[in-house]
């Protein structure tokens, strides 16, 4: 009876695993090509899978009683955060919408907690590379089965976006999940004849073909801070790594103030709008109104909603449904405080990881590829909605790097490195 309970239980945490992450991907079958036409589409599939989500979740705490709640291990700074976002929300004037969005954030963010809290970190990253091969592979196939479907027309005419609603989102997260696919062929499994060269490099063509200058940036910035992070594990003292991140850091700011600075003329080289297509001009009109509200913000999500976006267009001069920045999203969401609060805390999980990784540690390379990730995501936050305390899997990915940085600074304060990062990362379930 143990045994089939203990059975019944995975498959549901397994499930619920898969299932936030589809629903949150938004792919789907027969989408139509042409960005004029994708307001036709119905999310009735997501809302149905956020559901069905959210009964699985109750039934796994149901069978499994008291025992389940105990795994939750909650710090100081995410309580601060946690009152700080109920209190956007009590604030807000549109608080019935802003609970229904921290509702909709719990139904995908916990069960990937609670998928982490009793499988542990090796689990949890198996799900997101096993989800990134089937990706990679199905929408490869959808694209030449379906070109109609899966490459786009009209203004976005041979942008490949195969499952995905549209080519951005495509891009992005192909950018983001190759870096899996790139540690798995040229460091966890480089010893090895495997196939994840052939992906990757399947995954990178998706990025290009997407037409997206964004993914493609996030690519390059997702390889680039593997590789310097990976020079950074390697150093011998917490000191000399810090200061290759201050340096490193320093060399991005730079590099974004020159980029900012010619950004009209960068862009008008490559044919691009230096408006970002409007974006600059919505982006003055929301950092304004963040003014307005600056310690508790509009209330968590409220600015994801087209129809609140609606009411400024007339001020930023055209129908934005998004903020196109998840930086910008969650300062009007949750206001300043709180949101640097956010900031704080996942800068501090990743740089932790890497301080507290010795240079012979086998966590080394694993803890860079997560790192490099969580940049890619930061550089996606700078163009796109959904990458901070959201609905989309974007956050999804993050919220999992942040969860496995945080094992891994454990387990090396625990002294237990001597085991493959990947399996002993088991051990943090145990604390």
């Amino acid at each position: 009876m143990e045994v089939s309970h203990q059975k019944f239980s995975q498959f549901i945490l397994y499930t619920l695993a898969y299932l936030v992450l589809l629903k949150t991907s938004g792919m789907g079958f027969g989408y139509p090509s042409a960005e004029y036409l994708l307001s036709r589409i119905s999310f009735t599939p997501q809302k149905l899978m956020q559901m069905l989500a959210l009964l699985l979740l109750a039934l796994f705490f149901f069978i499994n009683g008291w025992s389940s709640i105990r795994w939750f291990k909650i710090n100081t700074p995410v309580y601060l955060l946690m009152l700080g976002i109920l209190l956007s929300i009590a604030n807000s004037a549109h608080a019935l919408l802003a609970f229904r969005f921290l509702i909709s954030m719990l139904a995908i963010s916990l069960p990937l907690y609670v998928f982490y809290r009793f499988y542990g970190s090796y689990a949890l990253y198996r799900v997101w590379l096993n989800f990134a091969i089937a990706c990679v592979v199905l929408n490869f196939l959808y694209v030449l089965a379906f070109p109609h479907y899966g490459i786009m027309s009209a203004n976005h005419a041979g942008a490949w976006r195969g499952l995905f609603i549209h080519k951005n989102m495509a891009g992005s997260f192909f950018a983001l999940t190759s870096t899996l696919l790139y540690f798995e062929a040229f460091y966890y499994q480089r010893s090895k004849i495997n196939l994840y060269t052939p992906l990757f490099l399947l995954s990178c063509l998706f990025v290009v073909l997407a037409h997206s200058t964004t993914a493609i940036f996030i690519l390059l910035g997702c390889i680039g801070s593997f590789h310097v992070m990976i020079i950074v594990t390697r150093l011998s003292t917490a000191r000399a790594k810090l200061w290759l991140l201050i340096a490193y850091a320093s060399l991005l700011t730079v590099g974004y103030t020159l980029l900012t600075t010619y950004l009209e003329d960068i862009l008008a080289f490559f044919g691009k709008d230096p408006s970002l297509t409007g974006r600059t001009g919505l982006w003055d009109v929301l950092v304004q109104l963040s003014f307005e509200k600056p310690l508790l913000g509009y209330g968590l999500g409220i600015f994801h909603r087209p129809q609140i976006m609606l009411q400024f267009a007339s001020e930023f001069g055209w129908e934005a449904k998004s903020t196109h920045s998840s930086y910008v999203d969650i300062i009007l969401g949750v206001g300043y405080p709180t949101a640097i609060l956010f900031l704080v805390l996942l800068v501090r999980s990743a740089i932790g990881a890497l301080l507290t990784t010795t240079p012979s540690s086998q966590h080394a390379s694993f803890s860079a590829m997560l790192v490099g990730v969580v940049v890619g995501a930061l550089l996606f936050s700078a163009a796109s909605s959904g990458a901070m305390l959201s609905t989309g899997i974007v956050w999804l990915l993050l919220f999992s790097c942040l969860l496995i940085c945080s094992s891994i600074k454990a387990m090396n304060k625990a002294s237990v490195s001597q085991a493959s990062p990947l399996v002993s990362s088991r051990i943090i379930t145990n604390e």
